[in-house]
């Protein structure tokens, strides 16, 4: 075959789409594209075709492109007889979740590739409940996907607003008349100055400033390179927010990642609070506290000390495969207190069953402000309670052919030890953690999300976390 009939194949034969973890995520302009959202929306449409009366919202976030993906999914609904509720502001991912409860529609939409670098858009579905689909909704919209579809016009995007079953809509606003039922905001906004607020450039930014007009903010601008840090809200993507904390007049850092489903927390010193001890936070808040009970369901990578909590405060706890969509489907059939993972997202009792940064930065802000207590004094409670521990998380960008061979092996052939430390036992349930006793484990798993190997540890301290993370990188010949 010549170079040019081998290129003219190439070039005809269509991107196979494809929902990992959370979504789907890809190169923006290379696959994600409007042709292929256009065919998702075809697919979409077909799923929803036995409908009697099919109802979706969508919405974007500050990453390039979002309104025309949007518009363009608009567009291909609209003219299969869906109605489409369209924020044409960027918006959150919970402010979606939300309105498609609220609006009682059948899918949300949400575009965002989350914490991705901002190379990335992608695209959640979210079911009629306020929460992420399941994987037997996803994977039948995915059959339903066609290679070839009409692609929407530029009159059709011109008569876009005027289309009968098009409803332009402020996602904000909902959301706020919910948040209000909730939370006192007048009491906590009376403590705003007390602390930072790191928006990481993503669609929280203006809802935050009008929430806490004299709050210090930073990273409040719609950048969609994200100043070229990818918006997690983990420690090396926080120093803005650590650089803000500095002159010691605040008594907190609060940040969300890019589409406001995750949460990220800093100490007055600029010390991170990682997310295995938020969930802690607010287990404890909501069970010690404020007396509430229900399921704690928690994800495969998150800490031991969870299931030491539960223990001593008598709270069913559930560990789950690492990916929202299993905890929300468990948060649908059953009372649960708190649903999150090591990521960040994390649900809680009386909202919808979906993660929300702001929701669970609220509740934080009302244990400090109500009890009169600090972020350290709670965590000093919890430490009495079940120990001290570390954690850390090694995200690391190789070649696929090695993760396969890593990942692999493992299928193949368990390890014993891991260098000098003999394992005790094992666990298999999403990637491979061994455990080094009760409380000290290395974990290694590839990403359903992105193209890397991740390796977790959890011991006594960060440092030793740490160490165990290297360990493990020599032992898997990563390093």
């Amino acid at each position: 075959m010549s170079k040019l009939k081998a290129y003219i194949k190439a070039k005809n034969k269509s991107y196979e789409i494809k929902f990992g973890t959370d979504g789907w995520r890809a190169i923006i302009a290379r696959d994600f594209t409007v042709e292929n959202v256009s065919r998702v929306g075809y697919g979409i449409a077909d799923w929803l075709a036995e409908e009697v009366e099919s109802k979706v919202v969508i919405g974007f976030d500050t990453r390039f492109a979002g309104a025309l993906f949007a518009e363009s999914l608009a567009i291909v609904l609209l003219k299969r007889g869906v109605k489409v509720f369209l924020d044409p502001h960027f918006t959150t991912t919970p402010m979606v979740s939300y309105a498609a409860k609220k609006l009682k529609c059948t899918l949300g939409i949400i575009f965002t590739a989350s914490h991705n670098p901002p190379s990335y858009n992608g695209l959640k579905v979210k079911g009629g409940f306020g929460g992420p689909a399941s994987d037997e909704t996803v994977n039948e919209i995915v059959a339903l996907i066609p290679d070839q579809i009409e692609m929407p016009t530029n009159e059709d995007f011109n008569q876009l607003d005027k289309h009968e079953n098009y409803k332009s809509i402020n996602l904000e606003t909902l959301y706020y008349n919910n948040l209000i039922h909730r939370f006192n905001i007048q009491k906590i906004a009376k403590h705003q100055q007390n602390f930072v607020f790191d928006a990481m450039n993503g669609s929280i930014q203006d809802f935050i400033q009008k929430l806490f007009p004299e709050m210090k903010m930073v990273r409040v601008d719609p950048d969609p390179t994200f100043k070229g840090t990818s918006p997690e809200p983990i420690e090396k993507n926080l120093l803005p927010l650590r650089a803000a904390l500095k002159n010691g007049k605040y008594e907190l850092g609060l940040a969300v990642d890019g589409d406001a489903d995750r949460i990220g927390l800093m100490d007055r010193n600029g010390n991170v609070i990682d997310a295995h001890h938020i969930m802690l936070i607010l287990i404890w808040y909501m069970n010690k506290y404020k007396g509430l009970s229900g399921k704690v369901v928690t994800g495969f990578s998150s800490t031991q000390k969870i299931k030491a909590l539960c223990k001593k405060r008598d709270l069913d706890l559930e560990i789950v495969k690492i990916g929202f969509k299993h905890a929300a489907a468990i948060m649908l059939k059953e009372d649960v207190l708190v649903a999150g993972e090591e990521a960040g997202g994390i649900a809680t009792k009386g909202h919808i069953p979906e993660r929300d940064g702001l929701w669970n930065i609220l509740l934080i802000m009302e244990m400090l402000i109500e009890n009169n207590t600090t972020i350290e004094t709670v965590l000093k409670e919890i430490a009495n309670e079940v120990g001290e521990f570390g954690y850390q998380r090694a995200d690391l960008h190789i070649e696929r052919s090695k993760i396969d061979q890593v990942i692999n092996g493992l299928k193949k052939e368990l390890p014993t030890q891991i260098e000098d430390r003999k394992i005790a036992f094992t666990e298999t349930l999403d990637g491979f953690k061994f455990y080094f006793n009760d409380d000290e484990w290395l974990m290694v798993r590839a990403s359903g999300t992105e193209p890397l190997l991740r390796v977790y540890a959890e011991s006594e301290t960060r440092k030793k976390a740490e160490k165990l993370i290297e360990l493990g990188k020599k032992h898997f010949g990563l390093l």
